[in-house]
């Protein structure tokens, strides 16, 4: 059952606020867990714990049916999560056990910049928008990495 409503101002805060949390703990958590745990391993337990918790949370939303899907389909997805998930923040879990999680996370930061850069160079021009964006993502990836 999908909400009816636009969700109030505090409600849109709150859920901003830990998005916020959530997201900008996330190098620092990995920073603490690889010094006591290999961080293939920490990467693969966090994101088991995420999936349980997500199908469980899905079968309460919408009856066990929910997560019946086609082989093809599993296979697939499964693919790209296993690439994304390992070379991704597997590759940044153990590269955070010798870069420190703030030039880790400036770096996963500056990823929408390459991709931009990445279509240029394909001679596919992004939208005006998506430049402004990019561009103001770089002004603060900048501001945070200047010195003091």
């Amino acid at each position: 059952m999908m909400p009816t409503g636009r969700p109030g101002p505090v409600a849109t805060w709150a859920a901003l606020v830990v998005v916020y949390v959530v997201w900008g703990s996330t190098y620092l958590g990995i920073r603490v867990i690889v010094g006591f745990v290999p961080p293939l391993l920490a990467m693969g337990v966090r994101f088991l714990c995420a999936g349980v918790l997500l199908a469980i949370f899905l079968m309460f939303r919408h009856g066990p049916g929910i997560l019946r899907v086609p082989p093809r389909r599993a296979l697939s997805a499964g693919l790209a999560g296993v690439l994304l998930l390992t070379g991704g923040n597997g590759g940044i879990a153990v590269a955070e056990q010798t870069v420190p999680s703030g030039l880790a996370a400036l770096l996963v930061a500056a990823v929408p910049l390459w991709l931009v850069c990445l279509r240029l160079l394909a001679r596919d021009t992004p939208r005006r928008a998506t430049l402004a964006g990019t561009a103001l993502g770089f002004i603060g990836i900048a501001i945070l990495a200047l010195p003091g």
